[in-house]
């Protein structure tokens, strides 16, 4: 019970005026209870009950959270830095605590990103939990939220430059501290996934103020190759093996496709491939 008022009431409508804080946050309720005694034109006591919710905007419990990285493109184990800036209603700096996870943005599409608003979760809206001497029944409903677990994929690479180090989350630290400025800033060695990595930040302060934010940054690579083979061979086969060249930089790629290693001697392709394009280069084998 955060206040209580006894008054009488002279006629049939009173105006009740309830002062609204942030400590009232995210709800409330009125509980008026009406007594009349016997008179002589009531031969008996009687009383009602009502209630009213009020619904207490969440600005002040929210903190302001920005995250900036030092680039938004990346070469597949460089170091990306992050910055985060936490501030409060107000714009005033706030020393604050968060939680920063760093994950596969693909993951989090392939299995159902299940992440929900820091703020609304912990301050939900609260049911009655106090009730007038009076025999009353309040019924509360709740949700339920399920998260519907789903496999997986994965994969690696082959090349010159071989990939090894995959991974689904490249950072997670629970307890990231702010200064006096609210600022803290994270350094992350990218593992070689070529994704976009989504950082996330949850932040509290020491007065329950709650913030989140996230930003996302692409690992990837100049120029990318992807192999075009049939599933198997049969002994005997003359098969039609190639491969697909991406261009991701901002100029025209003169490329040599040396389909030489290992292949018995297959000839040099050349390919010019335009910014942001792709071209394709095949050869034809005979499996002994």
């Amino acid at each position: 019970v955060l206040t209580h008022t006894l008054m009488r009431l002279n006629g049939t409508s009173e105006v009740l005026r309830v002062p609204i804080t942030a400590e009232d946050a995210p709800n409330s309720f009125v509980s008026v209870s009406l007594v009349k005694g016997r008179s002589r034109d009531f031969p008996a006591a009687d009383f009602k009950v009502g209630y009213a919710a009020l619904q207490i905007a969440l600005d002040e419990q929210r903190l302001r959270v920005e995250i900036t990285s030092d680039k938004k493109k990346y070469m597949p184990g460089e170091t990306a830095t992050y910055t985060i800036r936490v501030t409060d209603y107000e714009g005033r700096p706030v020393r604050a605590e968060a939680s920063l996870s760093l994950v596969d943005a693909a993951v989090l599409a392939l299995v159902g990103d299940a992440d929900s608003d820091i703020v609304s979760a912990f301050y939900r809206q609260r049911g009655l939990g106090v009730h007038n001497a009076q025999t009353l029944v309040l019924s509360v409903d709740r949700i339920n939220q399920y998260l519907d677990p789903k496999a997986k994929g994965g994969g690696g690479g082959e090349g010159f430059d071989v990939r090894t180090n995959f991974a689904d989350t490249a950072y997670w630290n629970a307890a990231v501290r702010t200064d006096e400025n609210g600022v803290a800033v994270v350094q992350v060695k990218l593992p070689d996934n070529l994704t976009t990595w989504r950082m996330r930040a949850k932040v509290v302060s020491t007065g329950t103020e709650l913030g989140q934010a996230e930003t996302d940054v692409l690992t990837t690579k100049d120029i990318l190759i992807r192999p075009v083979l049939p599933r198997f061979f049969t002994i005997g086969d003359t098969a039609r093996v190639g491969a697909i060249v991406h261009n991701y930089t901002d100029i025209t790629q003169t490329v040599d496709m040396d389909g030489r290693h290992g292949a018995g001697g297959l000839p040099v392709r050349t390919l010019t491939i335009a910014p942001g394009g792709s071209a394709s280069a095949y050869w034809t084998v005979d499996i002994p």
